[in-house]
């Protein structure tokens, strides 16, 4: 009897496991993306190298919550501390750092960083 009950529960968990699956498979293949826009992030900096991370960090991570694609330019004014070397590092590691903020799409936030 419970071997019975059992069997028929994994039966059961069987088709709709399948069910899920056909369903994802269909629709991934019917229905087309729809591209999101970007949300671009101007930094203006000047020896911002206590700030700039933490900045970053706030970006990134409202990112990926609300599951928006960002791109982020840095527009240095001239640091001279470690904010030159830092955006260096960002840009070899994230794929979303644009080198040139003059291609902008016109729907730009400015962040600015620049300290006195």
């Amino acid at each position: 009897m419970v071997a019975d009950i059992v069997v028929w529960l994994l039966a059961a968990y069987g088709c709709s496991a399948l069910l899920v699956s056909l369903c994802h498979f269909v629709l991934a293949h019917t229905l087309t993306p729809v591209a999101e826009p970007c949300v671009h992030y101007q930094l203006l900096l000047r020896n911002s190298e206590q700030s700039l991370e933490m900045v970053m960090r706030g970006l990134l991570f409202r990112a990926s919550m609300s599951g928006r694609p960002i791109r982020i330019s840095f527009v240095d004014e001239g640091s001279h501390d470690y904010t030159g070397k830092m955006t260096e590092i960002y840009q070899r590691t994230l794929d979303f750092l644009i080198a040139d903020p003059a291609a902008e799409d016109g729907s730009t936030i400015t962040i600015d960083l620049r300290n006195a």
